[in-house]
């Protein structure tokens, strides 16, 4: 036990030792990464409690934009607390939807993962709720609304190549979901470096919706950029 206690505290260290911006974002994975080693071996010994605490840590103190590590540590978390309680409502989400057997239960849950992931959305807790619309459209590969705010999220989490690729699926779903698709879409393209692209459907959410104000402000930006 005193040697995963020595590797945290020595990544600890070496993070707020450090001074360079980059490195540091290295250095705190580091931490995580021994942090989880540690709650791993809590878990194996049985002793739950600690190694929930220690994927809590985990969670925490992993930047936002590192959203892979971020789900992992819930699903490790989750993983420990069945083992603790075998209660299903801590299994991942899609090994729980299997459980049900009948296609309320399932549309019940389905419906109950896009609720949370909408009250994660909103209290701007993006990594969040990828994971609960992921769920929903690993389940239901034609939910709209959840590649719609998927996409949402990926964009405030700053990626927006995964942004893009959610709002084309929802796109070639339904082309006139509605004008702030294509908004959104433009602004992923914009953010490319896809002007032309990104005019493209600035012009699409305006010939859908010409109020919508947000398009027309993001499209004049564009226009002025291009000029230059």
């Amino acid at each position: 036990m005193g040697d995963y206690d020595k590797a945290v505290e020595e990544a600890d260290t070496a993070y707020q030792l450090e001074t360079d911006e980059d490195l540091k974002h290295t250095r705190l994975r580091a931490k995580t990464v021994a942090i989880i080693a540690r709650a791993d071996f809590y878990l194996k010994q049985g002793d739950y409690d600690k190694a929930v605490a220690d994927y809590d840590t985990a969670f925490k103190i992993t930047y936002d934009d590192d959203s892979l590590f971020k789900n992992k540590y819930l699903a490790f978390r989750r993983n420990a607390l069945y083992a603790k309680t075998k209660d299903i409502r801590y299994l991942d989400p899609p090994v729980r939807y299997a459980t049900f057997s009948s296609q309320k239960d399932k549309t019940e849950f389905k419906n109950a993962l896009f609720r949370q992931g909408d009250s994660y959305r909103k209290a701007e807790e993006y990594a969040l709720a990828v994971e609960d619309y992921t769920v929903v459209i690993n389940v239901d590969e034609k939910n709209e609304r959840a590649y719609f705010w998927r996409a949402w999220c990926y964009d405030e989490l700053g990626d927006n190549e995964k942004a893009l690729a959610d709002l084309n699926r929802l796109l070639a779903l339904n082309p006139n979901y509605d004008s702030n698709a294509y908004n959104n879409r433009a602004v992923a393209y914009e953010n490319l470096g896809e002007y032309e692209k990104a005019l493209a459907d600035y012009n699409k959410a305006l010939e859908l919706d010409p109020n919508n104000e947000l398009a027309k402000n993001n499209r004049q930006k564009l226009l002025d950029k291009m000029k230059k």
